[in-house]
């Protein structure tokens, strides 16, 4: 189990993902169901918006632990220090449509509060000029896979 929704849409993957400032693209709902115990504890996935690539928005309201992971190095390091991995269910609501153009609002918005981190990203102007650009989440969804973020 990934996730309980609170509504009858699924995500349509790929989709992206917006939580304080952060921006990352997820091609599954296995990247977004693993956590470190004190991620868990400090609710660090509760407000977590998602757009989907069908132009849906979903928000995630809860997640609860499954199991703890080992499997790894950093797993065992993390186990032994008493922040072990683990996987988690997340509870996700949906909240509509989105247009075009708040998803480019918040993928703007991720790049002003995240500056450092995107302008380490070598190619960053022409990432940012080409979702500027797009006139379609399919074009957005091509920009990431283009710039190896997907």
């Amino acid at each position: 189990m990934e996730s309980k929704f609170q509504s009858s849409k699924a995500i349509k993957f790929p989709a992206l993902s917006f939580n304080a400032g952060w921006l990352n693209a997820v091609d599954s709902m296995n990247r977004m169901t693993r956590s470190s115990k004190q991620g868990l504890k400090k609710e660090l996935y509760k407000g977590t918006v998602l757009v989907d690539s069908g132009g849906n928005r979903f928000r995630v309201v809860g997640a609860e632990k499954v199991r703890t992971l080992v499997d790894g190095f950093g797993s065992l390091i993390g186990l032994l220090t008493g922040n072990p991995s683990l996987q988690i269910e997340l509870t996700i609501s949906s909240t509509g449509e989105v247009s075009l153009e708040e998803v480019k609002d918040l993928i703007s918005d991720s790049f002003k509060k995240k500056e450092d981190y995107w302008e380490e990203m070598t190619s960053f102007e022409d990432f940012r000029d080409t979702i500027a650009a797009a006139s379609s989440l399919e074009q957005v969804f091509a920009a990431f896979k283009r710039f190896h973020l997907l």
